[in-house]
Parts: structure tokens; sequence; C-alpha cells
């Protein structure tokens, strides 16, 4: 018994570890925005930045069009047709 506990444990622990990312979308939704320059990652592991209901939280780094470089994550749901809101640290 233990040792299933201990086996659902990892696996969750590698579930929240390895958030759900989508760089094909953040990308889009951030150049309808007018970004240039974008690179994106995986947000922090204990806070993306997004809320509860958010499926994909992807980071980025990018520049905006006044010229200066920002950093954020793009949050979307992936279910229920949510669509992407842009966050700027």
């Amino acid at each position: 018994m233990l040792r299933s506990f201990r086996a659902v444990a990892a696996l969750a622990a590698l579930t929240l570890a390895t958030a759900c990312v989508d760089h094909q979308g953040a990308r889009r939704a951030l150049e309808a925005y007018g970004f240039t320059e974008i690179t994106t990652s995986k947000p922090s592991i204990w806070y993306s930045g997004c809320s509860e209901h958010d499926t994909y939280s992807t980071a980025f780094e990018a520049t905006n069009m006044r010229g200066m470089r920002v950093a954020g994550v793009v949050c979307a749901g992936g279910w229920g047709g949510k669509q992407s809101t842009v966050r700027i640290d």
C-alpha cells in the first residue's frame, strides 16, 4: 500500500513539474498583439501566473511595439474554448 502511495505521489509531482505549455498557441497570441523576437519556455513550477481554470501556461520574453523587451506568461484554456490571455510581468 505504501509503495502504491509513493508511486502515485511521484507521478503527481512529475505532472506538476511539467506544466502544460503551448508554444505555438502562445506565439500566435503574442504575434497578434504585435510582439516580435519571441522566445517561449515553461513557467515557474511554483507560480505560473495563470488561473486554476487555465490548461496552458507558457512563459515568454519578447519585444513589444515600442521596442522594449518584456517578459510574462500566456495563459489559455484547452477545453471550453477559452482564448489566450497575455500577462506581462
